[in-house]
């Protein structure tokens, strides 16, 4: 499981990812199954990305992959974590969703978390747009609540297209991902408590990855030394 970036089917956090299991899978690993948002559907690529694995993301697809043996990826915070403003690129949201934890917790698996920071620069989000889509009507007609307003490279000042439909050229920033330990339940943990608990893990994990770190360039504040 792991933090969207910015945008959807093409937010640079998915690439890195897939970096990741490409590295560190053995030759024997079991089957991958990637569950995606609707969108990739609406916008007729869903087909194209079966064939690669994908899924839609929903509770069927998932525990039908989970009984077969395969991996499941998720990105559990879908387009509230993909549109999140510049002001907000490191943190992990997932707007209320608990049912990777559900699932987890119906089918006796772990969680893996991974957190990649990073991708919140390759693009400058202004807003996430949450008044715009619902004005819209977005999240009944596409289950989707923002429609982020964002800066990028070529298309400029664009809404809701950029990175969510559109791929773009992104700006330079230092990305980097780490694993956290398997998590599981705890005794009487329900999946709302277990849910929370992860999402947590994952805050504090990209606090300690991106604690003083110059937008862009990666790099870390110099630290004063305490007077004596």
């Amino acid at each position: 499981m792991a933090n969207h970036g910015f945008g959807t089917m093409f937010d640079m956090n998915t690439y890195v990812l897939g970096a990741l299991l490409k590295n560190h899978r053995g030759p024997n690993a079991a089957p991958l199954t990637i569950l995606t948002h609707d969108t990739a559907w609406t916008f007729g690529l869903g087909p194209w990305m079966e064939l690669a694995g994908f899924k839609r993301a929903n509770r069927t697809n998932a525990i039908e992959a989970l009984a077969a043996g395969h991996l499941v990826v998720v990105l559990p915070g879908g387009d509230v974590d993909a549109a999140k403003p510049f002001s907000h690129r490191n943190e992990v949201h997932f707007g209320g969703r608990t049912g990777f934890a559900e699932i987890a917790l119906q089918a006796g698996v772990p969680i893996l978390p991974v957190v990649i920071s990073g991708a919140g620069e390759t693009v400058v989000v202004l807003s996430d747009g949450r008044r715009l889509a619902s004005l819209l009507g977005l999240p009944k007609r596409l289950r989707v609540k923002t429609l982020p307003i964002s800066l990028s490279l070529p298309w400029g000042l664009t809404v809701g297209l950029s990175g969510m439909v559109l791929p773009y050229i992104p700006l330079p920033a230092k990305m980097r991902a780490s694993v956290i330990e398997p998590m599981t339940p705890r005794p009487a943990e329900d999946a709302e408590v277990f849910a929370a608990r992860v999402l947590a893990a994952m805050n504090a994990r990209m606090h300690q990855m991106t604690d003083g770190r110059l937008p862009f360039l990666g790099l870390a504040w110099p630290r004063r030394r305490p007077s004596r």
